[in-house]
Formats: C-alpha cells, sequence, structure tokens
C-alpha cells in the first residue's frame, strides 16, 4: 500500500512498527501491539467489499473520500482522507467509525501514536 499512502503515514507506520519491534523484545510473551484486527477500517474483522460513497472538498485541500464496507451481512461507512502530494493523490489518514466492539472511533494516525500510556 505504500505509493497510496502519504509520507506522512507511512512515516507514522514505520515509528509504530519500530515500536513493535522494541516491544517484542522487550515483552517476549506478550501480544504486541497493531497484531490483530484490521487498520485501515473500523470492523475488526475488516472488509470484504467496499463502494465510495461521497468525496467532499475540505477548505484545508485535503478530500473526505466517505467509503462503505461490508464484512459478510454487516454493513459500515468510514472515511479517508486525500490529499495531493508530489503531483498524485494520496491517503493521509483512515478516519474510523467505530463499527463494531473492537474498534472505537478514531484516527489510524492517532491510533499508531498510541504506546499504552
Amino acid at each position: 500500500m505504500a505509493p497510496y499512502l502519504s509520507k506522512r503515514l507511512l512515516g507514522l507506520i514505520d515509528e509504530a512498527r519500530s515500536y513493535q519491534e522494541t516491544f517484542r523484545r522487550q515483552f517476549p510473551d506478550r501480544k504486541p501491539p497493531w497484531v490483530e484486527g484490521c487498520l485501515f477500517a473500523s470492523l475488526f474483522e475488516g472488509p470484504t467489499q467496499f463502494k465510495i460513497s461521497s468525496v467532499i472538498a475540505n477548505s484545508d485541500g485535503t478530500s473526505t473520500v466517505k467509503v462503505h464496507f461490508w464484512y459478510e451481512t454487516f454493513e459500515w461507512e468510514d472515511a479517508v482522507i486525500v490529499r495531493k502530494e508530489v503531483n498524485k493523490f494520496v491517503i493521509d489518514d483512515f478516519l474510523m467509525s467505530g463499527a463494531g466492539p473492537f474498534n472505537p472511533p478514531g484516527r489510524l494516525s492517532e491510533n499508531l501514536k498510541y504506546r499504552g500510556e
């Protein structure tokens, strides 16, 4: 997915990956963060289908792309923040609506910064 993600979001993913490796070394008997569930959509199991619902231009030059997802018979809508970077459009964040009991509402960028504090 890297070619489709912003440099900012890729940096956050790299930082989270580094933290995850440190966690694995320090706590070999514990489950490290970000190993279960879907990182890029609200439902823990992740989607099996999607459809773009709408695109909204924001005043800061980004666009909010609302995406309708399906997993079996369950449906929900999340959003993706898209912006232009080096002459192409890239995903800068994922906005989770909170579908399902294991993924509360929030942003992927904030979830990647969480260190259990």
